[in-house]
């Protein structure tokens, strides 16, 4: 559970500590890893590295030319400031970090390594205009929003946030001017903010229809139906006085307690909030629990799939499809059963207010 680097080391590898993992049952076919270092230590005499103590304990490895090796990814600490001075966050420094919610990274830090952040519990990040360059699935977790503040110039050939559909909301700073050809692939982004003052991107309809532009040219297609109201992101159908709205994720904020509206407000309209889509929530380690209320008929599949953390789920009303709720692949809401829950690994299931399993 603790690393002592001695006096005499000069040199450690990039993510060198970034498999101290333990395996962890969460059902009778599926697992997850959670780090286990929680404390790193520096004998006396070492001048190659430092370590940054937070509330008493080493948290970070750190060496005197600035890249950060490692954090304790045992840590239970929610929110890690990474130094000024840093310039270089190294492969899987932070992965596995299943208690990290919150990490704020200072304008020092240029670079930022492959797999940095991967299997960690983050669900947003903001990366400072000082960063230039982003290694191969940089930034592959379970984050639901990452906003770019300044102009990324390199990066490597591979996808940054590759296979992940829990991000979908990216924000562009107002002084962005380049963004890496790479920076979408093999994600699903469906919302994307670029602040006032940004005079080279524009999310609008233009002659290749609605997307993110660069000028005039189409930089990534979005879904104009698509909107953000709240904490939020929806598709909305329909016609005018029969609108419905369909929960499809995160936008910029992040709820671990989320209690879905029955109606939401847009344009003017009052809109029923009617389903839930395909991999809306999968994959977010931080929710632990979501109240789901009766306007919601249809939760489609996989929306509520790999979700480690969750504790309770509240049903307050019946669903119209038989294999309503998808999660860990094969376990099921099924509401044309008197009981809708076949299995959910001894999580806490309340249907119309009377708990039924747990």
């Amino acid at each position: 559970e603790s690393v002592t680097i001695p006096s005499s080391v000069v040199e450690i590898g990039d993510g060198a500590f970034g498999s101290c993992t333990r395996e962890i049952s969460i059902g009778e076919h599926d697992f997850i890893y959670e780090g286990t270092l929680k404390e790193i230590k520096l004998e006396e005499g070492n001048k190659n590295y430092y370590v940054d103590i937070v509330e008493g304990k080493g948290v970070a490895l750190i060496s005197n030319d600035g890249e950060l090796i490692s954090y304790a990814s045992g840590s239970s600490l929610t929110s890690y400031s990474i130094p000024n001075g840093v310039t270089t966050i190294s492969s899987l420094s932070f992965a596995y970090c299943m208690n990290l919610e919150n990490l704020v990274i200072p304008n020092s830090v240029e670079s930022i390594g492959e797999t940095a952040i991967c299997y960690s519990k983050l669900v947003s990040l903001n990366i400072p205009n000082s960063v230039k360059f982003l290694g191969t699935s940089a930034l592959a977790s379970a984050l639901t929003s990452i906003k770019i503040e300044g102009d990324i110039t390199e990066t490597s050939e591979e996808p940054l946030a590759n296979g992940y559909n829990t991000l979908k909301t990216f924000i562009i700073g107002s002084e962005v001017t380049f963004l890496p050809n790479n920076i979408f692939s093999g994600i699903n982004i469906m919302f994307i903010k670029v602040e006032e003052g940004n005079t080279t991107f524009s999310v609008k309809t233009g002659a290749n229809g609605y997307g993110l532009y660069k000028g005039e040219e189409l930089v990534y297609s979005l879904d104009s139906n698509i909107v953000e109201v709240g904490e939020l992101l929806y598709k909305i159908s329909g016609t005018t006085g029969n609108y419905q709205a369909e929960v499809i994720g995160f936008g910029q904020t992040f709820n671990k307690d989320l209690v879905i509206p029955a109606t939401i407000t847009y344009n003017g309209n009052n809109i029923s909030v009617t389903s839930i889509g395909e991999y809306a929530f999968e994959g977010l380690y931080s929710l632990e629990s979501v109240v789901i209320p009766d306007t919601v008929k249809i939760i489609k599949r996989n929306a509520f799939d790999d979700l480690h953390n969750l504790n309770t789920i509240e049903l307050q009303g019946d669903l119209q499809e038989e294999r309503g709720l998808m999660i860990e692949y094969k376990w099921y809401f099924n509401s044309s059963n008197e009981n809708p829950v076949e299995s959910l690994f001894g999580k806490g299931i309340y249907y119309k207010g009377e708990m039924i399993t747990g």
